[in-house]
């Protein structure tokens, strides 16, 4: 049985997130960043109007801008 112990923060651009970090070596670190929150945090920021649902959105008026988002989540995934 391996022990983690859990970060739990908010970033300004990715929203909530939590890292688990392995309490034995070769102490192993997971990031989790929901990117569904970082899409909708993006919007905002660029001061787009959307529809937000609990992990999710609805809709927006200009589809490329979730895109562009979209295109960074996955790399950022891939990484």
């Amino acid at each position: 049985m391996v022990n983690h112990d859990y970060v739990y923060a908010v970033d300004r651009d990715f929203g909530p997130f939590f890292l688990k970090v392995c309490s034995y070596f070769p102490f192993n670190a997971k990031l989790y960043v929901n990117g569904h929150e970082y899409a909708k945090r993006q919007l905002a920021r660029q001061e787009i109007a959307f529809a937000a649902l609990d992990n999710g959105i609805l809709s927006w008026p200009i589809p490329s801008a979730c895109k562009r988002s979209d295109r960074f989540v996955t790399a950022l995934a891939r990484a």
